[in-house]
């Protein structure tokens, strides 16, 4: 891999990539992020977001703002948050325990 364009600090920066499991789909440019905090899951893959939240779903287009209701979509990006959640967040307790741990050291968590 090049990475002539990545910063200098490319090397240490901590995380996984997760687009392998995105089941070799090219994301051709297009955006892509998931986040889990507490009990708030959420993907957005180009221009949608998915996200469940007080036992809700929800699924909007971002550039429109508007709710979409196609079930294709919704299953497909629910399908990549669960496969994510399984793959790195629950397999990986021990990681994030000792980021917290970390970050209590240094006084931003109590």
């Amino acid at each position: 891999m090049n990475k002539s364009h990545l910063p200098c600090y490319y090397d240490i920066l901590e995380g996984k990539s997760l687009i392998p499991l995105l089941d070799r789909e090219r994301l051709n440019g297009k955006r892509f992020a998931a986040s889990f905090w507490r009990k708030q899951q959420c993907i957005i893959m180009g221009d949608y977001k998915y996200w469940i939240w007080g036992g809700k779903e929800y699924l909007i287009n971002i550039k429109t703002k508007e709710e979409i209701t196609d079930l294709t979509i919704r299953d497909k990006l629910r399908s990549y948050l669960n496969k994510i959640y399984r793959v790195y967040i629950k397999k990986e307790k021990n990681y994030y325990k000792k980021t917290i741990e970390d970050l209590k050291s240094l006084g931003y968590l109590q």
